[in-house]
């Protein structure tokens, strides 16, 4: 080997003048004494590589990868880190995982990532070492293990390596791999504060936040998120946007929530881009638009966020900034349900339970309803007790429908509340009792349910349980109403009508009617005709008697038979029910409305007694374009 003035080159000396190229380089490429230049950093490297200098080719092949001096590529970039992965270079087989695991330039392989990662980390690489506990800890290429990835997170740690120490904190905060314990939490964090970690910052900040391990301090929590956030971290940035949100250290502040989501989401945190998303679909902070909502949630997706993909999925349901397709949502909450989110299992069993996007399936809502409900999800016991309750996708049982509504109550849920206040007025798996009824409607009502309020009303209305008052009904009532709740419109007009509680007033009991009517409640439709007919609150109008009388005809198909129905003690209970919030669903059936049936005309009697009232209606245009008569 000789050099290039003739001289002969010996091994030594060949390496010392590759380890010279390679040092040159780093100089150029950081700026080190010497003007930046990758350009010339490239050169030099390229020099060292050629005489096979394993970190020269390792450092090329970073160039690459980041387009630094030379065109970005990110295959020439896996072909230089092979090359020093095979001459032995630890840090070139854990960039060489990198690209595997996140398949960048070469075919995504988990496998062949933990491989490369295993081998730097027996050659001491405490970088890979953390990489591969982080493998272990959420099952990548490898069975997943939390005491494998805390083995691995020490042996960094012990290292040196920041961000394994911040994940020993972790593990420690929420008992994987070990028992949980705060202190023992608290104390880590804190070893990697003192190497400038800027997670063991944030894992600090979140210990003050929720006050595990260390006094309870907003104060202290929104400084280390500060700190943690003038080093980059992304994390502590969306911390300080919901610390805005909540008003938790700060004045609440949706602008500056929304503005501390952007400077995250702009770095790339998928929790920020689904936050900011969230903000624009709720116009918090910003403009509201389901458009861009639907754009960042998208984003977020394809990162991995579960919560975007349920937020997508929630998007295509409803039909907010995209085509309503219960297909597509049914899709992207299976996706969301996969990676464990208990939020789109629960829409998942709602799918199924009422056929969205998928055939309908009690037996599959049930399913996913008590997966969501096993991981704490409030929401889906609620639904696994309406399930037991009615027998449907299990073997009906009002011991387990009360079991779950239970454990939801025990978890603060309003309407397992409400449900157990509804077995307890019933009989329904508990001795009947109108006080504890009562009691419980009290404590849903008192945390704002609004089905709870109506139920309240109701045992105020009869005396069921507490002393009787058409005032206290009547107030109920109307916070009810006033929630969006049809039957205490309804109810609520009929305390105006008929002077209970409240002052007479037929303007308002009308105003009431419509309101429930518009919302699909059949009694309403019928009360508002005859509101119309008899001029009472509205002008007289039989065109209009008679459009909300066929409305409530077709609602109900026939009176008579309701009221048939309502004289079996079980068929009213179900009546009453079956339209409950606990499973999302309204009836056209209200109490008051099935005790007063007994009164009512069926639709046929109502219209032919108003046929009889005036020849004049047979000539209105209504019934000439309501196809009951054919135009002349």
């Amino acid at each position: 080997m000789q050099n290039d003035r003739g001289r002969k080159r010996t091994p030594e000396s060949a390496k010392g003048e590759a380890d010279s190229f390679y040092r040159l380089g780093r100089n150029y490429e950081s700026g080190k004494g010497v003007k930046q230049s990758y350009e010339s950093a490239v050169e030099c490297y390229a020099k060292a590589a050629a005489m096979g200098h394993s970190r020269a080719i390792h450092s090329l092949g970073k160039c690459y990868f980041n387009g630094n001096g030379v065109p970005k590529s990110r295959e020439n970039a896996v072909a230089l880190y092979l090359k020093a992965a095979e001459l032995g270079n630890s840090y070139a087989m854990h960039s060489l995982a990198k690209c595997y695991e996140g398949g960048k330039g070469v075919e995504r392989s988990y496998e062949k990532a933990v491989e490369w990662y295993r081998k730097a980390a027996e050659l001491g690489n405490s970088y890979a070492m953390h990489s591969l506990g982080e493998c272990y800890e959420k099952g990548k290429g490898v069975k997943q293990s939390y005491d494998e990835a805390v083995k691995w997170y020490r042996k960094a740690a012990d290292l040196g390596d920041a961000r394994s120490v911040s994940n020993m904190g972790d593990c420690y905060c929420f008992g994987h791999g070990v028992e949980r314990s705060y202190e023992k939490a608290v104390e880590w964090y804190r070893k990697g504060i003192k190497l400038g970690d800027s997670y063991s910052i944030n894992g600090l900040a979140w210990c003050f936040y929720h006050g595990k391990g260390v006094e309870q301090s907003y104060d202290q929590a929104l400084a280390l998120y500060r700190a943690a956030a003038d080093l980059g971290n992304t994390y502590a940035m969306h911390s300080i946007g919901s610390c805005y949100f909540y008003g938790h250290g700060v004045p609440v502040s949706f602008e500056k929530a929304a503005e501390w989501y952007g400077k995250a989401a702009d770095l790339g945190n998928a929790y920020a881009i689904h936050s900011l998303g969230w903000c624009y679909i709720n116009g918090k902070g910003v403009e509201k638009s389901y458009e861009k909502a639907v754009k960042l949630y998208e984003k977020a997706a394809e990162i991995g966020n579960s919560y975007a993909m349920h937020g997508l999925g929630w998007c295509y349901e409803n039909g907010k900034g995209v085509k309503k397709s219960y297909a597509e949502a049914f899709r992207w909450y299976y996706d969301a349900a996969e990676m464990g989110n208990v939020y789109a299992m629960h829409s998942l069993g709602e799918c199924y339970e009422k056929g969205k996007g998928v055939e309908q399936s009690y037996k599959n809502a049930v399913e996913w309803y008590r997966k969501a409900a096993d991981l704490g999800d409030v929401k889906s016991m609620s639904n696994l007790g309406e399930s037991y309750y009615y027998g449907r996708g299990v073997p009906q049982s009002y011991e387990d429908a009360i079991g779950w509504y239970t454990r939801g109550m025990e978890q603060g849920n309003t309407f397992c509340m409400y449900s157990l206040g509804w077995c307890y007025y019933y009989g329904k798996g508990l001795e009947q009792s109108y006080e504890k009824a009562a009691e419980w409607y009290r404590k849903a009502a008192d945390r704002g349910n609004g089905y709870a309020m109506y139920g309240l009303g109701w045992c105020y209305y009869y005396g069921r349980g507490i002393a009787q008052s058409y005032e206290k009904a009547a107030e109920w009532y109307s916070r009810s109403a006033e929630l969006g709740n049809s039957y205490a419109m309804y109810s609520l007009g009929w305390c105006y009508e008929n002077s209970r509680g409240v002052e007479q007033s037929y303007e308002k009991a009308a105003e009431w009617y419509s309101r429930s009517a518009e919302l699909g409640n059949s009694y309403a439709m019928y009360s508002l005709g005859e509101c119309y007919y008899y001029g009472r609150g509205v002008g007289q109008s039989d065109d209009m008697a008679i459009k909300w009388y066929i409305k409530a005809s077709e609602m109900s198909a026939s009176r008579n038979m309701l009221r048939d129905e309502a004289y079996d003690a079980e068929m009213k209970d179900d009546l009453i029910r079956s339209g409950r919030a606990g499973s999302g669903r309204e009836s056209t059936y209200d109490a008051h409305e099935i005790m007063s049936l007994n009164s009512m005309e069926s639709p046929s009697c109502m219209l032919n007694r108003i046929f009889s009232h005036s020849t004049s209606i047979l000539s209105s245009s209504f019934f000439m374009s309501s196809g009951i008569f054919p135009a002349v």
